[in-house]
């Protein structure tokens, strides 16, 4: 494991959440922890696909959103974060709504474990179910490819979980954690 970058770590095993706890703290680095409430959707061809508004249309995510999306992500607003988002973008299945200007207003992009992630709407779009969209053309793509359609979403988040509880996913049981692990910049790291 590289310590010198931010990395992270998800789905936890007994143990792995205190160990990663104790070493990053024995090198001086941050270690933040995120329980997300994990969401399946139990049949996906059943997800909305109306057409969008008029105007509005479907579209995989461009890379040239790339800053738009990262600076909109909760970890996002940095180097690496935009890095990451490229990543996404690039190499994993993803969506967006775009407006007849031809900017992304809704987004959703999947992870490498193949969970929808980063689904955000802007302020001014939000309210009108366009997540719906971006989540059925998504969810449709990655059902095809023959991965289960699924989320995960931070309990206090309660908006979000309207939305995919309205779109039919289901509330799993459990607590799904994402562990972040962030070095300080500047800051010389011993080796491993």
């Amino acid at each position: 494991m590289d310590w010198g970058q931010a990395f992270q770590m998800q789905g936890l095993q007994r143990g792995v959440y205190e160990t990663i706890r104790d070493t990053a703290k024995a090198r001086g680095l941050e270690l933040e922890m995120y329980p997300y409430l994990p969401l399946l959707h139990p049949d996906p061809p059943a997800l909305p696909q109306e057409r969008p508004s008029e105007g509005f249309r479907l579209a995989p995510v461009s890379p040239a959103h790339a800053l738009l999306l990262s600076d909109a992500w909760m970890f996002g607003g940095n180097s690496w974060s935009l890095c990451y988002v490229s990543h996404l973008i690039r190499d994993f299945p993803n969506a967006c709504l775009l407006a007849p200007e031809g900017h992304p207003v809704s987004w959703s992009l999947s992870d490498p474990l193949a969970a929808l992630t980063q689904g955000y709407t802007l302020p001014e779009y939000r309210g009108k179910h366009y997540m719906g969209h971006v989540v059925g053309m998504l969810g449709a793509h990655l059902h095809a490819l023959g991965f289960p359609v699924y989320s995960r979403v931070l309990p206090h988040n309660k908006s979000s979980l309207r939305t995919m509880q309205r779109l039919g996913f289901q509330i799993l049981p459990g607590v799904f954690y994402q562990l972040v692990v962030t070095p300080a910049f500047g800051q010389s790291l011993p080796a491993s």
